[in-house]
């Protein structure tokens, strides 16, 4: 969510930022896509042809243990990400192996939801979050004012929200898990919006980097992962009521 907007007068290459991160987010969007299929139809494969419950009790442990190992390497990929940013800035470090690694590995920590979830509910929560992500960027495009502090609300508002996550785990209150889901879904909407809007204003400032074009590309695919899981939740949560 840091700000990384430079401004120069390159008139002829204003689209060519827009192209590289979009880009680089679609390709991290369709490497997840297919090793989260490829894996979860592979399991399930593996889970028909096992002969015994023992077998198949197996086959769940080490997938649980795969996913518990995945998470785990996000976060490390995560922390490296930002840490390199941060030392030699976006436009200097690249970022393109990590973030490559990051979509992979993305793939199997969802694929447990290829598994649980049904086609139709994994293809709207897809579309809703595809048109919410085409509306955001409209109005970061179009809007004259500055954005940056969304980004700064919704940062606040998702060190929050976690916060009280983690307290909500010792307190149990549906009720405050309910309105702790729409915060964070709020917190990062407005965090979007401002990737959005950062990509926007540096297009249309001339800024050529593919450097930059990856980083953006980074953050707006975390941003696009995290509405669509959360779409998923608010989707079984109102096919539950």
């Amino acid at each position: 969510m840091a700000d990384y907007i430079y401004g120069t007068t390159k008139e002829a290459k204003k689209t060519s930022l827009l192209a590289q991160t979009f880009g680089w987010v679609t390709i991290g969007l369709i490497l997840t896509s297919v090793i989260s299929i490829g894996l979860a139809l592979l399991f399930n494969t593996l889970l028909n042809n096992a002969g015994t419950n023992a077998e198949q009790t197996a086959l769940m442990n080490i997938y649980l243990i795969v996913l518990g190992i995945a998470s785990v390497i996000q976060i490390v990929l995560v922390i490296v990400i930002q840490f390199s940013v941060i030392r030699k800035g976006p436009t200097e470090k690249n970022i393109t192996v990590p973030y490559l690694l990051y979509a992979a590995n993305m793939g199997i920590v969802l694929s447990f939801l290829v598994l649980l979830m049904e086609f139709e509910i994994l293809v709207s929560s897809l579309a809703i979050t595809v048109i919410l992500f085409a509306l955001m960027y409209l109005f970061a495009k179009q809007t004259k004012l500055n954005l940056r502090p969304a980004g700064i609300v919704g940062g606040t508002l998702l060190i929050g929200g976690i916060i009280l996550s983690i307290v909500n785990i010792f307190l149990q209150s549906s009720g405050l898990d309910w309105l702790l889901s729409f915060v964070l879904f709020g917190a990062v909407m407005l965090i979007t919006l401002f990737d959005l809007w950062q990509v926007a204003k540096a297009s249309e400032a001339g800024v050529t980097s593919k450097n930059l074009a990856v980083f953006f590309a980074f953050n707006l695919f975390v941003d696009f992962i995290y509405i669509f899981i959360r779409i998923i939740y608010f989707v079984l949560r109102a096919r539950s009521r």
